[in-house]
């Protein structure tokens, strides 16, 4: 009976308790929704400001000035997700030990190796008087919008953590974070790095072939040969620092900080439209599976310059990543440019400090940096050693030998990046956005461009590193100048296109053209770009709804490719049924084909049993298409070595091609069977604090788990990790839907996700992402009386009164 007694006890203990934690985190949630209605006395303006928010939660800023219309912002990114802010500000400086321990200690390490806060310190006095004063503004407006919360939100709660107050310094910070993540989504020399020591034959080289010529660049030109190059090589040991050191259940870094991952983008000229007007579609993919949704959207308008402009915002900085204002629009993709190389040094061993050059040995540049970490006593002390080529991210001193990385973002100017993204909302020509977006500091991308007046454009915006060595060379000797960049490639031998003659335009990651006459390297995407080529060169009479059907299309054109080898496989392994399915298979990945669950479960299984005795070890390759292209797979398979496909770990025999395809499609027939691709391919979003027993489930912190179609060679992309159970949850995909209509000003449609809010008990967290899967779209107009007509609440911010 005691012990009874005792067991009613504890539950009924734990009942109150959890009771207690749900009310006072329901009563802190509601605390912290942002105000959207009335009037809010604020410090920092001098003239009312006006938010109109529609039925989605979407605000249209009117406000006298500019720098009134950056304090709004800053004060609505506040509001809605001051938490993500803080994230990202952390992410980017290095500073998450303070908030989370001691698990993401390496991680800070290295954002504090590649210095994005120093950088930002650095550059701070390189501003100008008038980029300053509206930085100023956003920063007064997020930290007004902190103040003017009534509760900070429930993961501060949680955390035991206070927001400390924004500065210039933190955009500045984020903005470098941002432009080097845009590089390091696609870069694959970690990749290869590991790749030489696990095959240190040569075959590695099989993976570093050009990107085909089947597919399709966004500038055609005819190619002219390369010269040939050197290439030297040696092998370094860098397997501790690659490896992840902190997804877990708090924190999940795949991309949810990042500009971009891969994403689509295409404008269509005059001629091919039906209204005689230009329009613009972009859908940047991006980690869809993490709540709060990545992409703040409104709108800015600015009385005394009667700017008038809306899209996509990344919270954190006060630009229009993506947007349209009344005379023109623009978009970007990832654009995979090889824009960093590591140098091997090597290390005076009679000083650590210093590193070998010719003639001689050269002083490291030494900045020791201090990381805080929760819930111990003890900071951890880093020596960043900086070089040439950059810092320091691996040494071995029993070989008296460093890893450096040079990346085009050391040489680039944060604060002229920052006069770009405030220009870049007025842009109104084609040679303006050109200049604009190739000084928006080391963001490696593809740039499209439409105008009222019919014109559209292309520009990649990298700044291309010119090199005299083959790019193959992924770990290069330091102490050779033969290997030094020699600057970067002036604008007009970099690609770009205007208003060419087949009316159209379009980027999905692919190879974006020549450069300076010659064949460009880097990671690029053969896929996406195969369907949207065939699209838009087959229609004419072209409708902003067309541009939404084509962002929904589920055909995998790359994966179609592997159609006529799967029925081969499948007839001589006797399986008539599955051969028959795959037959009657156009390509498309819709949720109740069954041919898309055999084709892409077997593609996976394939690579799988093909590579696991080799790459097992190194992280990712499996399920990372970015560092394993599908074109790759294709040359491996077709044209590759043969030992590729041999079973290491069976000594007596050697395997042969077939064998391994064979194993793969019976392992897929046994793990499919009768299912449909809905069936084995889901997503559930999830907010980071997720994992949280109980909260989860309170606050439906966690959505779904829902069943999704595509692929990640689908313009409506899904890009999918496979499950330990079999299956693939998708992390990626569009994490937002645009397309900008220049028949008139208001013909503009926008769909996200998830929601505009980071607060869970906001209606405002997750209402939108019905509509996305539909493929509807949310119309947002530019012009004042549309969008009044439009507004479902009003706020008005009212300067303080002095007394």
């Amino acid at each position: 009976m005691k012990l009874k007694y005792f067991i009613m006890v504890v539950l009924i203990f734990l009942i109150i308790s959890l009771t207690a934690i749900s009310v006072y985190l329901y009563y802190i949630m509601n605390k912290s929704l942002p105000q959207h209605l009335g009037v809010k006395s604020v410090t920092g303006i001098e003239s009312a400001v006006e938010i109109n928010f529609d039925q989605m939660g979407i605000p249209q800023i009117w406000a006298q000035s500019e720098r009134e219309a950056c304090f709004a912002l800053g004060w609505l990114h506040a509001q809605d997700r001051l938490f993500q802010i803080d994230l990202i500000r952390r992410v980017a400086q290095g500073r998450l030990s303070e908030m989370l321990g001691k698990r993401t200690l390496a991680f800070d390490q290295l954002q504090r190796k590649i210095g994005h806060n120093r950088m930002a310190g650095r550059d701070i006095s390189q501003l100008d008087k008038r980029n300053k004063n509206l930085l100023q503004a956003y920063v007064d407006g997020i930290n007004s919008g902190a103040r003017d919360l009534k509760s900070l939100p429930f993961e501060y709660h949680l955390l035991r953590f206070e927001f400390e107050p924004w500065t210039i310094r933190d955009c500045l910070g984020i903005l470098s974070y941002q432009t080097w993540f845009s590089d390091a989504l696609q870069a694959n020399d970690e990749f290869y790095l590991e790749l030489m020591k696990k095959v240190p034959d040569g075959s590695y080289l099989d993976f570093m072939i050009p990107f085909p010529d089947w597919s399709f660049e966004s500038v055609p030109r005819e190619e002219a040969p390369s010269a040939g190059k050197r290439s030297k090589s040696g092998i370094f040991d860098f397997t501790d620092y690659i490896q992840e050191s902190f997804i877990n259940s708090i924190v999940s870094f795949s991309t949810p900080f990042t500009l971009s991952n891969s994403s689509n983008a295409w404008v269509v000229a005059p001629q091919k439209t039906k209204q005689g007007a230009a329009i613009l579609a972009s859908d940047p993919h991006l980690d869809i599976s993490m709540l709060p949704e990545f992409w703040y959207a409104a709108g800015v308008h600015v009385e005394e310059d009667s700017l008038n402009v809306f899209g996509l915002t990344t919270p954190g900085l006060p630009f229009l990543a993506y947007g349209r204002n009344d005379q023109a629009a623009w978009a970007f993709t990832a654009g995979g440019v090889d824009v960093s190389d590591y140098y091997l040094e090597k290390i005076n061993p009679q000083d650590s400090h210093q590193y070998q050059v010719a003639g001689g040995w050269k002083n490291f540049e030494v900045v020791q940096e201090i990381i805080l970490i929760k819930g111990s006593d003890a900071a951890d002390t880093l020596q960043v050693k900086i070089g040439r080529h950059g810092p320091v991210l691996m040494e071995n001193d029993s070989i008296r030998q460093a890893m450096c990385l040079y990346w085009a973002g050391f040489d680039c100017s944060i604060a002229r990046a920052v006069n770009s993204g405030f220009k870049l909302s007025r842009v109104a020509d084609f040679d303006s956005f050109r200049s604009l977006i190739t000084n928006f500091g080391a963001l490696n991308a593809n740039w499209v461009y439409a105008d009222r007046k019919g014109n559209i454009g292309y520009q990649l915006g990298t700044p291309v590193p010119i090199r005299n060595y083959d790019q193959k060379v992924v770990q290069i000797p330091g102490w050779d100048d033969s290997f030094l960049w020699q600057g970067y490639y002036p604008l007009d031998q970099t690609p770009h296109a205007y208003n060419p003659v087949r009316g159209w335009l379009a980027t999905c990651n692919n190879r974006p053209g020549s450069l300076a006459g010659k064949t460009m390297a880097g990671n690029f995407a053969e896929d996406r770009i195969l369907r949207i080529n065939e699209l838009l060169s087959n229609a004419g009479d072209l409708t902003a709804a067309e541009m939404t059907m084509f962002q929904m299309d589920l055909k995998s054109s790359s994966l179609l490719r592997w159609k006529t080898e799967v029925i081969r496989i499948l007839k001589a392994m006797g399986v008539g049924e599955y051969a028959q399915i795959m037959n009657n298979w156009k390509g498309q990945m819709d949720i109740d084909s069954r041919a898309a669950g055999i084709m892409e479960t077997w593609f996976y299984n394939l690579k799988q049993l093909t590579f696991q005795d080799e790459l097992k070890e190194i992280t990712g390759v499996f399920n990372n298409r970015i560092l394993f292209r599908d074109y790759i797979m294709e040359y491996l398979y077709f044209q590759g070595s043969p030992s590729w496909f041999d079973d290491k770990s069976t000594i007596d025999r050697v395997e042969s091609r077939d064998e391994i395809a064979s194993q793969a499609m019976q392992l897929t027939m046994d793990q499919v069977k009768d299912k449909v691709w809905g069936d084995l391919q889901q997503i559930s979003p999830a907010h980071p604090l997720a994992e949280i027993p109980l909260v989860s489930q309170i606050f439906s912190l966690r959505r779904g788990p829902f069943t999704r179609g595509g692929s990640a060679g689908t313009l409506n992309a899904a890009t999918p990790i496979r499950t330990r159970k079999g299956k693939f949850s998708v992390i990626g995909g569009p994490s937002a839907r645009l397309v900008f209509d220049f028949t008139d000003r208001d013909a503009n449609s926008i769909m996200l996700p998830a929601g505009q809010s980071g607060n869970p008990v906001s209606i405002h967290f997750f209402d939108f992402y019905e509509k996305w899967e539909k493929g509807e779209v949310w119309s947002i107009p530019l012009t004042r009386s549309r969008n009044y007509q439009n507004a479902a609440t009003s706020l008005k911010l009212e300067p303080l009164k002095k007394d």
